[in-house]
């Protein structure tokens, strides 16, 4: 009798719909389980947008107007908001951006900084504001529910070639 649940078992999982890069899907179940799957709803991305809350480098002007440049290979981080127990890799494959917390930049900055200022280097790159969405599908009765959390989430995807510098 194991034998036959198992070969029913089996042939559940074989039919369940493949997930798409992105999309939530819930497999069904046997018995009265339930599934939840995440994603972002009501997404918009801002391009080229600085991140000033870190800074990656900088450097001071002393006693007289001098170039400040910020060399390539800096650590940036990637930054993302979740929600309703979504985890970061849900969220990332919903926005469609790397889960990786850190991007290395491919380009330096200069700027010319005047007697006691300094420079700041900043990372560029797309900036998402969304809504985390819970859809928990129930076996028991068929159906989907979605909950979506009330306050905004925020994404930061820093770009390798885009940073920025600033007088501060």
């Amino acid at each position: 009798m194991t034998w036959a649940i198992a070969a029913v078992l089996t042939t559940v999982c074989a039919v369940a719909p493949a997930a798409s890069a992105g999309a939530a899907v819930a497999a069904p179940q046997i018995g009265g389980g339930s599934v939840t799957t995440y994603d972002v709803v009501d997404k918009s991305v801002t391009h080229n947008y600085v991140d000033k809350s870190h800074v990656i480098g900088g450097c001071p002007a002393s006693n007289a107007k001098q170039t400040c440049t910020v060399s390539k290979g800096k650590s940036m981080t990637r930054t993302v908001g979740v929600a309703l127990g979504a985890s970061r890799s849900d969220v990332t494959a919903s926005l469609e951006i790397s889960n990786s917390t850190e991007v290395n930049s491919s380009t330096s900055c200069s700027i010319v900084v005047a007697a006691g200022h300094s420079a700041k280097a900043y990372a560029g790159g797309d900036r998402y504001r969304y809504h985390v969405r819970a859809n928990t599908f129930s076996s028991a009765t068929g159906k989907t529910t979605h909950r979506v959390n009330t306050s905004w989430s925020y994404a930061f995807n820093p770009k390798a070639n885009l940073v920025s510098c600033w007088d501060a």
